[in-house]
C-alpha cells in the first residue's frame, strides 16, 4: 500500500506543538490516513465511515486497513 501525502505537518504556535501531516491512499484516495487527539485514523471520506479508530502509529493503522479489507473478501 503505497500513500500520498495530502497535507503537511504544521507548526501550530507555541504550547500547541506540531500537527501532522494526511495522507491518502494511492489509487484509492478517498482513504484518508490522519492523526487526531493522539491516535491515527483511517477514513472513508466518500461514505465518511470510519475504518481504523485507535491506532497507536501510521503503520498499525494502515495494517489494521489491511486486515480489515482482507477479512471483507
Amino acid at each position: 500500500m503505497k500513500l500520498i501525502k495530502e497535507t503537511s505537518a504544521q507548526w501550530l504556535g507555541n504550547g500547541m506543538g506540531n500537527s501532522t501531516a494526511d495522507w491518502v491512499i494511492k489509487g484509492a484516495e478517498h482513504i484518508k490516513v490522519y492523526k487526531v487527539l493522539g491516535c491515527w485514523k483511517v477514513q472513508d471520506t466518500l461514505t465518511k465511515t470510519t475504518l481504523v479508530r485507535f491506532a497507536d502509529n501510521r503503520k498499525q493503522a494502515l495494517e489494521m486497513y489491511a486486515q480489515r479489507c482482507a477479512a471483507q473478501h
